[in-house]
């Protein structure tokens, strides 16, 4: 009886030792379990931080291009907004050109116009008893008797209902008037008319352009006097001989010198 109890305390501590084992194997399965699933999970939290990163680099993505063409159809905004405003400009530009010339150009009717005004003036107020203008005239300056007070100009041109007109007020001013009707074909004995006058002057709007052209070559190629004008009214002719009458070295030059003017 003695000896059968060792072997009973050994078969009763090797199965201790058993159940031990069994339970660690147990603990030890169950924290592989709890791993497992730990891993599966944190597995699952990696995909969806991927799919959160992918989706977040997309909405980056997607606000970058948005702000792009939000900044794209301002700058666009802006250029048509510059765009008009350089085409307001040009157009005020150009308007103020447009003003600027008209402003110029009703500067130099009212010069002309006062111009004609003092020479009708000049005109009224002149003094003294002159030569019936309406007399019969040569166009021999130099041969006829009642020239010698006065210079003898010739006038190219005009209206020939003013004729009578343009001799009186010719008359005025000391001046004894040739007409020449300046109309196309009536050049021939135009040079000797000039030659024998003091001075021309001719109505640029109311002449014959071949009949213009030959006094213009004659008189600068002969040094004789002459004035171009626009206008074949009254007062453009006043005008033109109060330009002529003012100054008499105008009138008295010679081929030696040229006195070619144009108003």
């Amino acid at each position: 009886m003695t000896g059968s109890s060792p072997a009973r305390t050994t078969g009763s501590t090797e199965r201790k030792s058993l159940a031990e084992l069994d339970r660690e194997v147990t603990r030890l399965r169950q924290l592989l379990q709890k791993s497992t699933l730990e891993n599966r999970r944190l597995a699952g939290v990696k995909r969806e931080n991927a799919v959160l990163a992918a989706r977040l680099a997309h909405m980056e993505q997607a606000y970058s291009e948005s702000a792009l063409e939000a900044q794209l159809a301002d700058l666009k905004s802006a250029n048509e907004v510059l765009h008009l405003a350089a085409q307001r400009t040009w157009s005020l530009e150009k308007s103020l050109r447009d003003a600027h010339g008209e402003l110029e150009r009703i500067a130099r009717e009212r010069d002309a116009l006062v111009a004609e005004r003092n020479a009708m003036q000049h005109l009224f107020a002149a003094s003294g008893t002159r030569h019936d203008p309406s007399a019969e005239c040569s166009g021999n300056c130099q041969d006829c008797e009642s020239a010698s007070p006065e210079r003898c100009v010739l006038f190219i041109g005009g209206r020939n209902a003013l004729l009578p007109h343009y001799h009186t007020l010719a008359h005025r001013l000391g001046i004894r008037l040739v007409h020449h009707e300046g109309s196309p074909g009536s050049i021939v004995g135009l040079t000797e008319l000039i030659r024998r006058v003091d001075a021309v002057v001719c109505p640029t709007d109311n002449t014959d352009f071949g009949t213009y052209q030959h006094l213009k070559h004659y008189c600068e190629r002969s040094g004789k006097p002459y004035l171009l004008y626009r206008g074949a009214g009254l007062a453009g002719f006043a005008a033109a001989l109060a330009h002529l009458s003012g100054g008499e070295a105008l009138l008295a030059a010679g081929p030696q010198h040229d006195c070619a003017a144009t108003q």
